[in-house]
């Protein structure tokens, strides 16, 4: 089935019953852009002023051609496209800035952006899985790919971190107490008297370490 899809300052909404194919010889009018993709298969896609948006597999991804050149063209290619790993094909001869909105991340996390293959930046997920990321890097072909990473701060659970804190902190201080005590038996071995100054600095360069301690690794359990 086919679609007429050049419109330009114009709503469009298309919720076929099935999954529709935009044909790859179809142009997309965006404001000043013209949008062409490549075979894309979606559930349903809108087109509204400057924006695309098409929905897959419960998540949207649109594609906002802000700020263009009269008559800017770009090209657009999805390879893979699930809730951990989307990767698409971006290529344009005068486009400079995309603005892409995507859902169907897992909430609150971490989302690695490589382009070309080499790692490019590093974004959040919201609550809702969903994010916004502007790209500015230049064209005139690039292959994106974002893959989910490491938790992100705000869904750490905060007694995770305090335990960890104290973990490593009790560690510490039994390494510190039990330096402390051999050096406390090496003098009295010896018949030396042992300088209470000297007890009471070791517990305190204990209790010192052991706050040093829980703040690094309450950090680097929130990386």
């Amino acid at each position: 089935m086919r679609y007429p899809l050049f419109l330009i300052g114009v709503l469009m909404l298309v919720f076929p019953v099935s999954a529709v194919t935009i044909p790859d010889d179809v142009i997309i009018g965006l404001g000043n852009a013209n949008l062409s993709v490549d075979n894309l298969t979606s559930d349903s896609f809108i087109v509204e002023n400057d924006t695309f948006s098409f929905y897959i597999s419960d998540n949207w991804h649109s594609l906002q051609l802000s700020d263009t050149e009269s008559d800017s063209n770009v090209w657009f290619s999805i390879s893979t496209w699930t809730s951990s790993q989307k990767v698409w094909t971006v290529s344009s001869d005068t486009q400079q800035i995309i603005t892409h909105m995507i859902g169907g991340f897992p909430a609150n996390r971490n989302i690695i952006v490589y382009r070309d293959g080499v790692k490019y930046d590093t974004i959040h997920s919201d609550s809702s899985g969903a994010l916004t990321w502007v790209y500015d890097g230049g064209f005139s072909e690039h292959t994106f790919s974002m893959i989910v990473g490491s938790t992100d701060t705000n869904s750490f659970p905060i007694y995770h971190q305090l335990l960890g804190a104290l973990v490593l902190g009790a560690m510490v201080i039994f390494v510190l107490a039990a330096a402390i005590l051999i050096g406390i038996l090496y003098h009295f071995k010896n018949g030396e008297s042992f300088d209470p100054i000297s007890l009471t600095l070791g517990l305190l360069s204990a209790i010192v370490v052991f706050s040093i301690a829980a703040i690094i690794l309450s950090k680097l359990l929130t990386l």
